[in-house]
């Protein structure tokens, strides 16, 4: 006669023996998954800790260089992430937004944002701030020097000159000069507190009407010892077309005697006598615009 009590008694003793180790195993793998989890979150943590610090810590290194760059509206293109650059196993990136009209280069008085990014691993921290460009040591020693008080504290040298409001480089108005007789016509501004042997960087935005040709920017200085003498550099001649181009030199003008006259002048050296100009600036040398952080605007943003 078979004991078929025994037998249920097995069964139920597999089957307990069975469950238990399926549980054991799943709990083990439990542990082992809730440890990699952790493990992972604390990496994560760990990296975007680093990529928080990295992108602001980035936002140093952009200021230095557009402060040590006087042409950095040109250099960079508006809303345009530059080269990723990478060290310490962090990922950087930045852009420039000019949220006013979106172009960096046509109004420097325009505040632009900076964009800082920084990957560590899967961790992306984008962080920015607005920045405000301000005369520096050496503050614009032209007047009018945007042009939109029309023809005020310029004047004409053997041409015609006219307040334009056709396609300013900024603003409303920009100046426009025809019927130049000659090398040497151009708009002129007669300048005080022009120093003996000071370095000056000058700048204007000029374009053609049609065609091209080349822009001079010259002192002409006029002194009791020396007379009229005319200081330029013929290196720093810019072809311009009639698209807005940038014309900037750096010139040292120097007398004897006393100084009578100076004078800044924007001329075309040869071809067709006729041209726009906008934006002009003389400064120090060295002494360019400043870029400063608009206290409050620094904020985190969302992801792309």
């Amino acid at each position: 006669m078979k004991n078929t009590g025994s037998c249920r008694c097995k069964g139920s003793a597999y089957v307990f023996i069975l469950t238990v180790s399926v549980l054991v195993t799943g709990i083990g793998l439990a542990a082992l998954l809730a440890v990699r989890v952790e493990r992972r979150s604390a990496n994560l943590t760990e990296a975007t800790v680093k990529a928080r610090f990295a992108a602001l810590s980035l936002m140093q290194v952009v200021l230095l260089r557009i402060t040590e760059d006087p042409d950095w509206r040109t250099t960079y293109s508006h809303d345009v992430w530059e080269p990723k650059e990478s060290a310490d196993g962090v990922v950087y990136t930045f852009k420039l937004v000019d949220e006013q009209d979106g172009n960096l280069a046509n109004d420097s008085s325009q505040s632009v944002r900076l964009y800082a990014k920084a990957m560590v691993g899967d961790a992306v921290r984008i962080y920015s701030v607005l920045l405000n460009e301000e005369g520096g040591a050496s503050a614009n020693l032209l007047v009018n020097a945007d042009m939109e008080d029309g023809l005020t504290d310029w004047s004409a040298m053997r041409c015609t000159i006219k307040s334009s409001t056709s396609n300013p480089h900024s603003g409303t108005a920009c100046l426009e000069m025809t019927e130049g007789e000659a090398s040497g016509s151009g708009p002129q501004q007669y300048l005080s507190g022009v120093e003996n042997g000071v370095a000056y960087d000058l700048e204007v935005w000029a374009r053609k009407a049609s065609g091209a040709s080349y822009v001079r920017i010259a002192f002409a200085i006029t002194s009791s010892g020396e007379g009229k003498v005319f200081f330029e550099d013929l290196n720093d001649d810019t072809y311009v077309d009639t698209a807005w181009t940038k014309c900037t030199t750096t010139l040292t003008p120097t007398w004897s005697g006393t100084l009578e006259e100076a004078r800044v002048k924007f001329t075309v050296p040869s071809g067709t006598y006729d041209m726009f100009v906008d934006d002009a600036a003389m400064r120090v040398a060295g002494s360019g615009p400043s870029i400063s952080v608009v206290p409050g605007t620094c904020r985190r943003e969302v992801l792309p």
